[in-house]
């Protein structure tokens, strides 16, 4: 949400951003980056939950959740500031013995609108394809659903649910991720990587000379659209320069041992972050790297400077998500 501007002594800073956590069970709470619990509701779900995404932009709050039987529920989160009653204001204000503040508990009023559900449209054999991987994403203003399947195919809808293409990716394996930057997508799937190219309507897996490597994780950087960060099976990580969204040159490759596999990637403006050996009850460790080293030689003085800015121990984690923010921090 945005956060709203200075004004006089009864307005409250809105908090610019919200974490969305599901449940299997279609169970989804809203916390503020402090911690505190905004609301939960129920997705409405029938069958158990698959997948869930946000939109990426920022002039609407919309929250996509998927079940097992492939729908596809849409709510729209609205935030502003929480006011009391005359009631409430006279009760506190009467209350002399318990001496209650008038800012007491949320000052954040956030509600959940549900807004339409969508069935997957049938394959060609009358089957209903299962979900493998969900986002969101725009270009020239028409916003889409993209949805990844288990055989290797991707379905664009419109905002109302209209089929509006389906793509081969040409791998026969799940679509496992998709990491989306203004109107870039990029898929990863089998092990290979391409871009999602909303303008033709078709997958494009991407091949980079010299680089025979297995990919796990692919992001947009988040600085530079011709620019896609991955890391392979050994723990890796490469940055490779697009041109065209076709031509792939290798620029830079980050130490070996800078992260421990499997490693999955996030971008935010200047630094790659990057999360290893993020598998089921393990420990893992959160590792920021400097996109600065990206294009310096090998003979430049900057290389002789680690690139791994700081890095953090952490208990096993089952998810992660990085929101980047204009003039503040990013939270993660």
């Amino acid at each position: 949400p945005r956060t709203s501007s200075p004004s006089g002594a009864g307005q409250i800073t809105l908090p610019s951003a919200l974490l969305v956590a599901a449940r299997t069970d279609g169970a989804i709470r809203l916390f503020t980056p402090n911690g505190d619990l905004a609301t939960t509701f129920s997705a409405g779900h029938q069958h158990r939950l698959s997948q869930v995404a946000v939109s990426p932009l920022h002039d609407e709050y919309v929250i996509v959740t998927a079940d097992e039987s492939s729908r596809i529920r849409i709510h729209k989160v609205s935030v502003r500031q929480r006011r009391m009653s005359k009631e409430e204001r006279q009760v506190r204000q009467s209350s002399m013995e318990d001496k209650l503040s008038l800012h007491l508990g949320s000052q954040v009023n956030v509600t959940v609108q549900f807004n339409r559900q969508i069935a997957m449209p049938n394959n060609t054999d009358g089957t209903r394809p299962p979900l493998s991987a969900l986002t969101m994403a725009s270009q020239q203003g028409t916003k889409y659903f993209i949805a990844g399947h288990p055989d290797g195919n991707i379905t664009v809808l419109t905002r109302n649910g209209t089929l509006h293409a389906r793509m081969a990716t040409g791998v026969d394996a799940p679509v496992s991720s998709f990491s989306v930057h203004l109107s870039t997508v990029v898929f990863a799937s089998g092990g290979l990587w391409g871009f999602v190219d909303l303008e033709t309507m078709d997958a494009r897996l991407i091949d980079c000379p010299k680089f025979d490597g297995h990919i796990v994780s692919a992001v947009v950087d988040a600085q530079k659209q011709d620019r896609v960060v991955v890391a392979d099976e050994l723990g890796a990580i490469w940055v490779f320069s697009i041109q065209n969204k076709r031509q792939c040159k290798i620029e830079h490759r980050f130490p070996l041992g800078s992260a421990r596999p499997p490693v999955e990637l996030a971008s935010v403006r200047g630094f790659v972050l990057a999360l290893g050996g993020a598998t089921h009850g393990s420990a893992t460790r959160l590792s920021a790297l400097n996109m600065s080293h990206v294009g310096k030689k090998r003979q430049d003085s900057a290389r002789a400077v680690s690139p791994v800015v700081w890095h953090r121990a952490c208990a096993p984690l089952r998810s992660w998500s990085v929101h980047k923010r204009y003039q503040q921090g990013d939270l993660l």
